[in-house]
């Protein structure tokens, strides 16, 4: 049995729903959550491809903190920084020990300094952003009409 390509699913799926369901919709709240499940399925590839975009470029959001945490961090944490942020490559690992140090980050007491909340909420906002640059301008028009 053959596998079929997640891309081609997802793309039959939203073609599906924008020819198909969203015409017969008027206006209103399922045309807006409808369009919502569309701008899912355009970015779910990124999330679903080992090392998909979205997760490369918020790995290297994460080695940016590191490194500035290394600075402001003492011990065991600031090691980890340091040797997060020299590494190279991405990956799921990666993304998962980016995220694991993140957490270990602000779970620690260090976190009441205000330059480490800001290095942290930096890279936590610039992974957001990097994630709304994906979404498909009439998406994003569509969704702000309400």
């Amino acid at each position: 049995m053959a596998m079929l390509d997640h891309e081609k699913i997802i793309e039959a799926l939203a073609a599906t729903l924008e020819n198909e369901v969203l015409p017969a919709l008027g206006k209103g709240p399922a045309r807006l959550q409808l369009y919502s499940v569309l701008d899912v399925l355009e970015n779910l590839s990124a999330y679903l491809e080992w090392g998909g975009q979205l997760a490369e470029l918020e790995v290297a959001a994460c080695r940016g903190a590191a490194s500035q945490l290394a600075g402001l961090l003492e011990g065991e944490l600031s090691v980890r920084c340091r040797d997060f942020a020299a590494k190279t490559g991405g990956g799921n690992a990666a993304l998962e020990t980016a995220r694991t140090l993140l957490v270990d980050v602000i779970e620690s007491p260090a976190f009441d300094s205000p330059e480490v909340r800001a290095a942290v909420d930096a890279c936590l906002g610039e992974s957001v952003l990097t994630a709304a640059m994906f979404m498909k301008p009439p998406r994003l028009t569509e969704v702000s009409k309400g």
